[in-house]
């Protein structure tokens, strides 16, 4: 069934235009019985085709008559998530979407001017096993994680029963052991939500609920779900945050980015935290700046890498280095950026998160 799948493809092929059209479809089909190619010139018309029939990839130009840039991938993603799509891009604009159209779960990107039919087919076949395998990887990570999840859920259950004297009182030996049960299975817990969490990333099937909020609110709830492990550590959470400013995201998502990166900054701190929103006609950014250590320079390539732990990693952390690749995935979700550095001017690590701002925004 693999081979029989990867060896004669159906592609779904959606460009408008019809010069490109017919040379693309002519090149996918030149020596080769492999490829049944359905050419469409309308966004509507790739959707519709697609509640019809069973594609094995779809090649894709992002200017289409309804439809724009990045949209026409995310449409095209929402309707078929498991489905391997290759953009095929005509200019620098194409191109830059192009590429976070790959950020954002597309298998690669093509320049119409550089093609060949044994490109072309060799980068869809190529797309469709790498699909293939990624749909694999998340089924399987989805079924050992729900596995996990039970015993997990049971043990949490069994050490609270223990603690409200479910089997009579506890000395204090037996309260201990029960609180350092508790606390592993809640950092099992978590990383097993984490790694669900990368994988659908990875795999393109990270979804977001996208609302307009005032990205002010989101900051607000982490600065003070962060206010008792401030004081514990002695460090002042300082925010500069002008009046609203209106963007399209998810608020839970956004919580959880700068949970983490605030919370690390608490952590590796001496004294302070700033956290600083500015804007200007299209975006906003959120700086995070600490007074601490900073931040190795030979960690600073790798800081987003799933599973690093950088030299300066503390002990008392207990984290799974998984934390800031799922950062950079959500905010990249989102059509934004994150960047690590030192501060030039003085002592301390910053964190930069930039997000586009909602029209009017």
């Amino acid at each position: 069934m693999y081979e029989e799948t990867v060896n004669r493809m159906k592609i779904l092929f959606l460009e408008d235009n019809p010069l490109d059209s017919r040379r693309i479809s002519g090149l996918l089909a030149k020596d080769s019985t492999d490829v049944d190619v359905d050419a469409v010139e309308t966004l509507a018309d790739a959707l519709s085709r697609l509640r019809q029939v069973q594609y094995d990839a779809i090649l894709t130009d992002l200017n289409v008559p309804d439809s724009e840039g990045l949209d026409t991938f995310l449409k095209l993603q929402e309707w078929a998530p498991g489905m391997p799509i290759v953009i095929l891009t005509g200019s620098y604009q194409d191109e830059s979407n192009a590429v976070n159209a790959v950020h954002r779960g597309a298998q690669d990107f093509l320049t119409k001017d550089d093609l060949s039919g044994k490109i072309l087919r060799r980068t869809l076949k190529y797309a469709i096993e790498r699909k293939q395998m990624d749909n694999l990887r998340q089924s399987f990570v989805s079924i050992v994680t729900h596995e996990l999840n039970t015993p997990i859920s049971v043990i949490h259950g069994a050490v609270d029963n223990l603690k409200e004297g479910f089997l009579g009182a506890l000395n204090e030996a037996q309260q201990k052991y029960l609180d350092m049960i508790g606390s592993n299975a809640k950092r099992l817990h978590r990383l097993s939500n984490d790694i669900h969490d990368l994988t659908k990333i990875e795999g393109g099937r990270f979804h977001l609920n996208v609302e307009e909020i005032d990205l002010c609110r989101p900051l607000r709830n982490v600065r003070e779900s962060l206010e008792e492990l401030s004081q514990q550590r002695g460090v002042r959470i300082e925010p500069n945050l002008p009046g609203p400013v209106r963007i399209s995201a998810d608020e839970e998502r956004l919580e959880q980015v700068f949970t983490n990166v605030i919370k690390n900054a608490v952590r590796f701190a001496d004294t302070r935290v700033e956290v600083r929103l500015d804007t200007d006609e299209t975006r906003a950014r959120v700086a995070v700046e600490d007074d601490g250590p900073g931040l190795d320079p030979v960690d600073l390539p790798m800081l987003f890498q799933p599973f690093y732990q950088g030299k300066q990693k503390k002990k008392s952390d207990g984290g799974s280095g998984l934390g800031l690749a799922i950062v950079r995935g959500i905010v990249m979700a989102h059509g934004g950026t994150i960047d690590a550095s030192n501060r030039p001017d003085r002592r301390g690590a910053r964190f930069v998160v930039t997000l586009p701002k909602s029209k009017g925004g």
